[in-house]
């Protein structure tokens, strides 16, 4: 009995890590479906135009943000994306938007950022990973 009972538990464990990965990969896939749909123009440049606002794409790999900098318009969305395989979270320094959970591979962050200025952030776990954002107000 102890001998089935350990091989039911080893086998639902297995079980759990393989429906968690179908999980991870379904939201991943989700994930760049909407973000390269037709409905807006994506000019090769990591953005995203729609009518109304701009996606504009920051990727997390080799201990860095890229683009570090961004310039957008009141309105825009960003969207960081962790391509690498180490946890990382996008921390503002004013605390002016909320801060993302730790990241794993293929998890996303995104903000609407809707106050005009210029906003450093950077990764709460490598402190050495910093980047700005300045939004300026609608024209």
């Amino acid at each position: 009995m102890e001998i089935l009972s350990t091989l039911f538990f080893s086998i639902n464990g297995i079980m759990r890590k393989t429906l968690n990965l179908a999980l991870s990969a379904i939201v991943v896939i989700s994930v760049v479906s909407l973000l390269s749909c037709s409905s807006g123009n994506n000019g090769g440049n990591g953005m995203i135009t729609s009518n109304n606002f701009t996606i504009y794409k920051v990727d997390i790999s080799n201990f860095a943000f890229s683009p570090q900098t961004l310039s957008i318009q009141i309105g825009d969305k960003v969207v960081w994306t962790n391509t690498a395989n180490d946890f990382h979270r996008v921390v503002w320094n004013n605390g002016t938007f909320s801060s993302s959970q730790n990241l794993d591979i293929f998890q996303t962050y995104e903000v609407f950022l809707t106050t005009s200025g210029t906003f450093p952030y950077h990764c709460g776990i490598h402190s050495s990973m910093t980047g700005s954002i300045t939004v300026n107000p609608a024209s």
